[in-house]
């Protein structure tokens, strides 16, 4: 019985599966063993189903309308509320190129213009001076060297400030003359000598103002010049032969003997005695 069971199930499924036979049908086919292999049957149905799922669909393909679809798509992002964007991340900037940007855009200001215009000035004005510091004679520069010197001078009115200033000029040219040996031109020695020269005899004269006292300075600070132009004097021979060192000597011993009876506590010179035949001066009353 059993074996029959099987038998009518297993021809019930292929019936169903060549078509030729549904689950409404099975009583006209099968009678009265219907509802004995029915349960079974329906059964084997649903796990075969289960085992082999249809297919999603079965229409057949229609190509999209793309046209249709972008008006869609339009009429969507029109409604859509836009988000803000993103903020950027700005890239990592180096200190210095910082500190530079920051100093372009402060001289790009009225404020930073003046700074650097006066920055500007500045500069100028310190290599203008080194420059006339530096300058050696018969550069263009100088003269300007020479005129800066005597402004002290120029301005001083105490005649000891004034001798002072002028000892100062004498100074620096014979340290100019001390570094021109085997290097100097005729010309640059004249304008050395001559510039000498005259800072002494200016010291000299400042010493006549009846307001003058330092004579001790001025005598001491004539003879060490002195002795500075005795070593040039020694080695004239390296200045070539156009040097008048030994006329510039002479010129500062006659200053030095000048101011020396001058100083305090010297003895002046004796009263010249009369020769024969010069009247004697008639006694005082």
């Amino acid at each position: 019985m059993a074996r029959q069971a099987a038998d009518l199930v297993a021809q019930a499924l292929d019936l169903i599966e060549q078509g030729e036979l549904t689950l409404e049908k099975g009583p006209a086919r099968f009678g009265e063993d219907w509802p004995a292999i029915f349960p079974t049957v329906k059964l084997a149905l649903q796990v075969k189903l289960a085992s082999n799922p249809p297919l999603v669909s079965t229409r057949p393909y229609q190509a999209p309308d793309l046209s249709a679809g972008w008006q869609a798509l339009q009429s969507q992002l029109e409604v859509t509320p836009q988000l803000p964007a993103l903020p950027q991340s700005q890239p990592e900037i180096h200190p210095v190129v910082r500190w530079w940007q920051d100093l372009r855009r402060f001289f790009a200001t009225k404020l930073g213009q003046a700074v650097g215009g006066s920055m500007i000035g500045l500069a100028l004005s310190l290599l203008l001076f080194v420059g006339v510091a530096g300058s050696k004679p018969g550069d263009l520069l100088y003269k300007a060297k020479l005129g800066w010197e005597y402004l002290g001078e120029f301005v001083e009115i105490n005649p000891d400030q004034k001798a002072e200033v002028a000892l100062h000029y004498a100074d620096n040219r014979l340290s100019e003359l001390e570094h021109m040996a085997f290097v100097a031109t005729p010309d640059q020695l004249t304008e050395v000598q001559g510039q000498y020269l005259r800072a002494m005899d200016a010291a000299a004269r400042y010493s006549n103002n009846p307001q003058f006292h330092s004579f001790v300075a001025l005598y001491d600070h004539l003879t060490a010049q002195r002795d500075r132009v005795d070593r040039l004097v020694q080695a004239e021979y390296s200045f070539g032969p156009g040097a008048r060192l030994s006329y510039m000597a002479n010129r500062l011993n006659d200053t030095v003997f000048s101011i020396a009876p001058r100083l305090p506590g010297a003895i002046p010179p004796p009263a010249a005695t009369p020769g024969p035949g010069t009247p004697t001066p008639p006694p005082t009353q």
